[in-house]
């Protein structure tokens, strides 16, 4: 599994590393706050760089726009949450499997972060200023890596039941359920009873081993 440094030193400057990390944390913190605080209509990218501390031209270094540097935002995001999922699926083994299922998905939700708004935000910019293709290139990996723990969780690899085709419905089943979340009423990500109806969902499609 990457490092977070070795992530965040993907983008368009990749100078020593533990640099890069700083300054995109910086980049990454200062856009939630302002997103945070003042919305997405007013966030620019020179209003990021100043409140992060630097000069916009060190950006401009990272992304060559407003929208990039979300969707580099997005991903992070995700990936920081689903780095526990390995250590999730371990603890869970031999446990029951609903409450398996409860843990991973719980992780799924997590990914999004504490401030929901601040990501209802990014993910909706990402859906206005990307191509589908490429929305399913850069999102559905992360889907499909919480459908593939969930298999593993629930002793499901090996079923014959267990198609690719039910294997990405579920993964993307899950992905649209909290893209929609995010873009439509936020506040749900942080509800039990929106985690109850994945766990219930996740359970319907899963093979019973």
């Amino acid at each position: 599994m990457n490092s977070p440094t070795s992530r965040l030193g993907r983008w368009r400057k990749a100078p020593v590393q533990a640099r890069v990390d700083d300054t995109l944390r910086a980049i990454f913190e200062a856009t939630a706050q302002l997103l945070e605080g003042e919305g997405l209509d007013r966030l620019s990218t020179n209003r990021i760089a100043a409140r992060a501390g630097f000069a916009v031209g060190t950006l401009y270094q990272y992304f060559p726009n407003k929208q990039e540097l979300l969707v580099a935002m997005a991903e992070d995001e995700l990936e920081r949450g689903l780095q526990t999922l390995e250590g999730v699926v371990q603890a869970q083994a031999g446990a029951p499997r609903e409450a398996a299922v409860r843990a991973v998905l719980a992780v799924w939700l997590r990914a999004f972060g504490g401030r929901h708004k601040v990501m209802g935000d990014v993910i909706r910019t990402v859906l206005l200023h990307r191509d589908v293709q490429d929305v399913h290139r850069r999102f559905s990996p992360a889907a499909l890596r919480v459908a593939d723990r969930l298999i593993t969780v629930t002793g499901g690899q090996g079923h014959p039941s267990l198609t690719p085709e039910l294997r990405f419905v579920l993964g993307h089943a899950l992905l649209s359920s909290v893209r929609a979340a995010l873009l439509d009423e936020p506040a749900l990500i942080a509800r039990p009873a929106f985690e109850d109806a994945l766990v219930r969902l996740a359970l319907g499609l899963l093979p019973v081993a």
